[in-house]
C-alpha cells in the first residue's frame, strides 16, 4: 500500500488557489520558490495543469521570416548586430516555402504556426510580405503566429485582418532586470505593443528568458506582471548561450532550477497556456518529460531561431509516453 506524499500547508494553500483559477500571489510564489521542496511545487502544479487543461498540448512551430542583422542589442542573441556571433541572414522567406513549412508544421501536430522576424519591427514595406505570408499560411489550415517585433495600432489591426491569431512580444524579464539585457528599446515599448495586439483581437503570447542572471524576485515580478496583464500564452525560455554575445559564458540552468521555475509560473499563471521553448534540449536534457509534470502545456516542435530543437519525432513519442494529446 503506497503512502500519500505529504504537501506542506503553504503549497496546498497555492495549489487550491490555482485550481480554482487564481493567481498566486508574489509574496506568496517568492517564497514558494525560494523554500519549497521541488518535488512538491512538481506534485501541485502538475496538479494545476491536469484541472485546467487536462492532458492536452498545445503546440507550434516557427521559421525565418526576416534575420540576422537586428538593430537591438539583446545580450543573448545570436541575431543581433551588435554582437559578433557569425549568424548569417536568410533570403527572405517565399510565400512558396512557407506553405510548405505550414504543412509540416501541421502533420507533425502543430496548431500554430510563426513567422519570426528580427528587428525591432517590421522594416518598411515589409508588413504587407508579412501578411501575404500569413494568408499562405492560413490556407494551409495552419494558424499563423507572428513575432515581428514592435507594433504600433495600425499594423497589428492590418496583421490581424490578414489571420494572425497569435502575436509574440516577451518581455525578456522583470522591468527592474530590463536594462542589463536590451539598451536600445525599453520596457514600456514592449508594453504598448501588448496592448495594440490585444485591442487588435489577437491573442498575446508573452514570456520570458531565464539564465541571463536574474534574481528570483525578478523572476516573480515578471510572473506577476503577465498575471496582471492577464496574458494568454506565456513561453518560457531558458539561456542557450551563443558564443560572441555578452552571456556566452553564463552558466546554463540547472535542470532542477528549470523546472522550479515552470512549477512557479504555472501556480502565478493557472489558466494560461505555458509553453517550454529555447533552451529546453539543452537545460532539461533527460528531464524534458518532467516539464510537464511542473505545468507545461506545450512546447515548440522542431527547430529555435539559432539553435537546433529536439526531433519531431522524438517529442512525439514523448507526448505518447506521457499521455498527453495534441491539439489545435
Amino acid at each position: 500500500m503506497s503512502e500519500q506524499v505529504a504537501i506542506s500547508a503553504a503549497c496546498a494553500e497555492a495549489a487550491e488557489r490555482a485550481m480554482a483559477g487564481l493567481a498566486v500571489g508574489a509574496a506568496q510564489a517568492l517564497e514558494l520558490a525560494r523554500n519549497s521542496p521541488l518535488d512538491e511545487l512538481l506534485l501541485v502544479a502538475g496538479r494545476v495543469r491536469e484541472a485546467h487543461f487536462a492532458n492536452r498540448l498545445h503546440c507550434c512551430a516557427i521559421t525565418r521570416v526576416r534575420s540576422g542583422n537586428c538593430s537591438e542589442d539583446c545580450s543573448f542573441c545570436a541575431q543581433s548586430a551588435h554582437h559578433q556571433t557569425g549568424f548569417r541572414a536568410e533570403e527572405p522567406l517565399t510565400e512558396g516555402r512557407a506553405r510548405q513549412l505550414a504543412r509540416a508544421a501541421l502533420e507533425a501536430g502543430a496548431g500554430g504556426f510563426g513567422m519570426v522576424a528580427s528587428g525591432c519591427g517590421p522594416a518598411a514595406g515589409d508588413l504587407q510580405r508579412y501578411c501575404d505570408l500569413a494568408r499562405a499560411i492560413a490556407a494551409e489550415g495552419v494558424v499563423p503566429h507572428a513575432s515581428l517585433g514592435v507594433l504600433g495600432a495600425e499594423s497589428a489591426e492590418e496583421l490581424a485582418r490578414a489571420g494572425v491569431k497569435v502575436y509574440n512580444h516577451n518581455l525578456e524579464t522583470s522591468r527592474s532586470f530590463f536594462a542589463e539585457v536590451c539598451t536600445t528599446h525599453d520596457y514600456d515599448q514592449r508594453l504598448a505593443t501588448l496592448e495594440a495586439v490585444s485591442a487588435a483581437g489577437m491573442e498575446r503570447c508573452c514570456g520570458g528568458i531565464f539564465g541571463l542572471g536574474e534574481s528570483w524576485q525578478d523572476r516573480i515580478e515578471l510572473g506577476a506582471e503577465l498575471a496582471a496583464l492577464g496574458i494568454e500564452r506565456v513561453p518560457l525560455n531558458f539561456l542557450h548561450p551563443i558564443p560572441g554575445t555578452p552571456l556566452e559564458s553564463r552558466e546554463v540552468l540547472s535542470a532542477r532550477e528549470a523546472l522550479r521555475i515552470i512549477a512557479v509560473f504555472r501556480l502565478m499563471l493557472p489558466r494560461s497556456l505555458i509553453q517550454v521553448c529555447g533552451g529546453r534540449e539543452l537545460v532539461l536534457g533527460s528531464l524534458q518529460p518532467l516539464a510537464f509534470a511542473a505545468g507545461a502545456t506545450g512546447v515548440i516542435l522542431g527547430n529555435y531561431l539559432a539553435t537546433g530543437g529536439q526531433s519531431v519525432d522524438m517529442d512525439l513519442a514523448m507526448f505518447r509516453d506521457l499521455g498527453l494529446e495534441l491539439v489545435s
